[in-house]
């Protein structure tokens, strides 16, 4: 009898330890790390020379303009076993070039436009959209832009690899990030490509974070938003200053 109940006692306690397992399974599904880079991590070096201009002048030698037709922003986000994507368009976006390098620069995100791609129940994908629009995520209403200021390039190892170091601003809030870019020219224009991920509960996005709420079960949202970013951008001719 003892025998018996030493035997149960095992096989309830294996047990619990594959329903524990298999929980963090679930609970990790598809989360990715965050590689949102700040001065307080590792990362691309922030330090040294800015390409932002100071005072008056021109400082470039050539600008681009993004073209929004090619150009594209993607975003997923994570939810206890699962996510969803989405696009949002690129309002504008300029880049500068300095003695043949891509030297700096800006883009614009229009926040409005943000989109639900995978979902196909109309009603269903009309109350996700509302919910990121709305004060609880994005708050587009007040917030209607996103931007993002390059501060400094970086060469990095390998072909059209760069370190881009600038301000990202999302909800009124800036931050200091670095991306790695792949950065590549033809001709008259660029094509600027970048995978990264945010925490975005550092710009004020915190609903269903278990950073600041407690028992969310099957609500948790996780807190990294990553996004893939392509930017064709075609050479902006300017007129010459007569005297």
């Amino acid at each position: 009898m003892e025998e018996k109940k030493l035997t149960n006692y095992i096989l309830i306690g294996v047990f619990a330890v594959a329903v524990v397992v298999l929980g963090f399974w679930i609970f990790s599904y598809d989360k990715p790390e965050a590689t949102e880079i700040t001065p307080e991590v590792a990362g691309p070096d922030i330090s040294g020379t800015r390409f932002v201009s100071e005072g008056s002048g021109i400082w470039w030698d050539a600008k681009y303009s993004v073209n929004k037709e090619s150009s594209e922003l993607v975003w997923t986000g994570y939810k206890v076993g699962g996510s969803h994507t989405g696009n949002v368009d690129i309002k504008e976006g300029i880049i500068y070039e300095k003695d043949g390098v891509f030297a700096g620069g800006s883009f614009k995100i229009d926040m409005n436009t943000i989109s639900v791609n995978d979902i196909e129940d109309q009603e269903s994908n009309t109350n996700l959209l509302k919910h990121l629009k709305g004060t609880e995520f994005f708050n587009v209403e007040q917030y209607p832009e996103a931007s993002f200021e390059i501060e400094q390039v970086l060469k990095e190892k390998g072909i059209n690899m760069y370190s881009t170091v600038g301000k990202f601003t999302i909800k009124g809030v800036e931050r200091e990030i670095g991306l790695f870019t792949h950065i590549v020219k033809e001709d008259d224009k660029y094509i600027v490509e970048s995978d990264f991920a945010i925490d975005r509960t550092l710009w004020n996005i915190r609903y269903g974070s278990s950073k600041f709420f407690d028992d969310l079960g099957d609500k948790l949202i996780d807190d990294t938003i990553e996004f893939k970013l392509k930017m064709v951008l075609d050479k902006k001719v300017i007129p010459e200053v007569t005297q």
